[in-house]
């Protein structure tokens, strides 16, 4: 029954994700015919078909990852099933948002390119979801309790580490001083 309920849950991220790829080549394929700002300002239905199949694609994605961890907890795996809850919920709170508000704002402003201050920041935002996942991956799997959620905090090693890599790899520069007061700048700018 459960397997059942996760290949609907499959379909439904994947129909969602489809229609949203689908929507954005029919914008690419209808806006070169465009020759200004105000005919592109008429073709507000596709943006619109955009963002709404990216807004229920992020929202979707987030609740079922949380609703499917929630309902994995179970003995010893209860702590790590509590992490990975409330680093989906982190990672696809930013990007929901910025979907929605994208939507929102084309909706309520569709004359306007006012949407794409929202729009154009999702990918950036996708792309700090997916660096966020993989520098926490070693963390959350060995059950450290110090676990980084926030997409913005991406610092996979210390300033301590860095010099070290910067030390090792200029052992063929002739001058060393150079990378040390580079080193020393870092250090200084990172506090």
């Amino acid at each position: 029954m459960a397997a059942n309920r996760n290949k609907v849950l499959i379909s439904i991220i994947a129909l969602l994700v489809l229609g949203q790829f689908v929507a954005i080549i029919m914008t690419a394929a209808v806006s070169p015919q465009t020759e200004t700002y105000a005919q592109v300002a008429k073709l507000w239905a596709l943006p619109i078909l955009v963002n709404t199949f990216a807004a229920a694609g992020d929202i979707v994605i987030a609740a079922s990852l949380c609703i499917l961890f929630h309902h994995s907890r179970a003995g010893r795996f209860e702590t790590k099933m509590n992490k990975l809850t409330l680093f989906a919920l982190n990672t696809g709170l930013f990007t929901s948002v910025f979907a929605v508000g994208s939507l929102i704002v084309l909706v309520v402003a569709r004359d306007t390119f006012i949407y794409m201050a929202f729009f154009f920041c999702i990918g950036r935002l996708y792309t700090n979801s997916l660096l966020a996942t993989l520098n926490s991956r070693k963390k959350i799997s060995t059950g450290s309790t110090a676990v980084r959620t926030a997409s913005y905090d991406l610092a996979p090693f210390s300033t301590i580490e860095f010099s070290n890599t910067i030390s090792t790899a200029s052992r063929g520069l002739t001058n060393t001083s150079k990378t040390n007061d580079t080193t020393t700048e870092f250090t200084e700018d990172d506090r």
